[in-house]
């Protein structure tokens, strides 16, 4: 049976080739010289699949090919994968499925890149199924059995790790966490000349929010917080960027209340994210206070790092995985509370920048970047 130091590493799957998360692993790979392959035939993107009524031919479409994208999937592995670590990315829970039995023949072995739980998206975070509903025990059920025929499943943080072995009455002894981290090549450090530029008296400050507004973020606490800075002439304008599952309450609050600290851009391109947390004094997290919110540290975290931008966002994972931070770039709130947060964002933007920024930055881009998360995933799966 071949060795880790040679077995083959295959990225299979109908995941989204786009996320950040699968192209932040590939990416450090890549820069640490190791060769993988990708298998893919993305199934889990594009704006039918957020729609949520599809009529009866557009039902029989998406059917037809799935079962043609996962012929095709498999036709390819047993082509190439034997002996093979094949890694599955989010959302995995079919593909897991699908997949073993060939990777079992093939005597290679399955990782599961979970991400997020889809029981607890769709159950206990977006209340898509009741929680005693037979679909949501199906789905409970299959995503137990996802875990367990894996060798092996990696979150990205412990905490997450840590709810997801309690909630399916799983093993520690094959999952590991793998941080989500971000893409140097969009997102770098800035020098302190940039930084110097906000040692200026300023009149007002930049407050960023983007996102896709589901639930965990929060995006009601930060309405009302640019209610709260309004009616305190705060010397804030906040910029929010983003559209989703709570895209209503934001289209609501700026249709009533034509906000004049405030502007919503429904979306910008992923590359254009960096000049935005450059320009900006303050980028907000998430603020919800779902389960999900308090097991997982997002991508803005971790980018708004890399830039050297101060952060605001709510206790939780992020506070124990980025305490080193907590003092030099990293504040945190009470969740679900906008007086906190919009008293939070004053102290923020009149606090004194120092060199630590940049420091911080720096240690950032050793610990989070493309590179450093690729090591971290390469020494967990060796372990395998």
């Amino acid at each position: 049976m071949n060795t880790f130091s040679n077995r083959r590493i295959i990225f299979w799957g109908t995941f989204d080739p786009t996320n950040p998360r699968i192209q932040i692993i590939q990416y450090g790979l890549q820069l640490l010289g190791r060769e993988f392959e990708v298998i893919n035939r993305p199934l889990w993107r594009g704006g039918d699949l957020k729609k949520s009524k599809m009529s009866n031919v557009s039902l029989a479409i998406r059917a037809f090919k799935s079962f043609y994208a996962y012929a095709w999937l498999i036709f390819e592995l047993v082509r190439k994968g034997k002996g093979a670590l094949v890694v599955v990315s989010h959302p995995g829970l079919i593909d897991c499925l699908v997949v073993w039995p060939f990777v079992l023949l093939l005597r290679g072995k399955l990782i599961w890149d979970v991400f997020v739980s889809t029981y607890n998206t769709l159950v206990e975070d977006r209340l898509v199924f009741k929680p005693q509903s037979i679909l949501a025990r199906i789905l409970f059920v299959l995503e137990k059995c996802a875990y367990r025929i894996c060798d092996g499943f990696f979150l990205d943080t412990d905490e997450h790790r840590a709810y997801i072995i309690k909630t399916f009455g799983l093993s520690h002894k094959h999952s590991f966490v793998v941080p989500v981290g971000f893409d140097e090549r969009i997102f770098s450090g800035r020098s302190f000349h940039d930084m110097a530029a906000n040692l200026t008296p300023q009149s007002r400050f930049l407050v960023l929010f983007y996102g896709t507004f589901i639930p965990l973020h929060g995006i009601q606490v930060i309405l009302d917080a640019i209610t709260l800075a309004s009616k305190a002439n705060a010397p804030l304008d906040f910029l929010i960027v983003g559209k989703g599952q709570e895209e209503q309450k934001v289209l609501e609050y700026f249709e009533k209340t034509h906000p004049d600290n405030a502007k919503w851009l429904p979306w910008v391109k992923y590359n254009d994210l960096f000049g935005l947390i450059l320009s900006a004094d303050v980028v907000l997290g998430i603020f919800g206070t779902t389960v999900k919110a308090s097991l997982v540290v997002p991508n803005k975290i971790y980018q708004s790092l890399a830039v050297g931008t101060a952060i605001v966002t709510r206790v939780g994972s992020a506070e124990v995985v980025l305490e080193d931070w907590a003092q030099d770039g990293v504040w945190f709130v009470e969740s679900g509370n906008p007086i906190a947060l919009f008293d939070k964002i004053l102290e923020v933007v009149h606090a004194p920048i120092s060199h630590d920024r940049l420091a911080s930055s720096k240690r950032a881009s050793e610990s989070f970047s493309s590179r450093a998360i690729a090591r971290i995933f390469l020494n967990e799966v060796a372990l395998i």
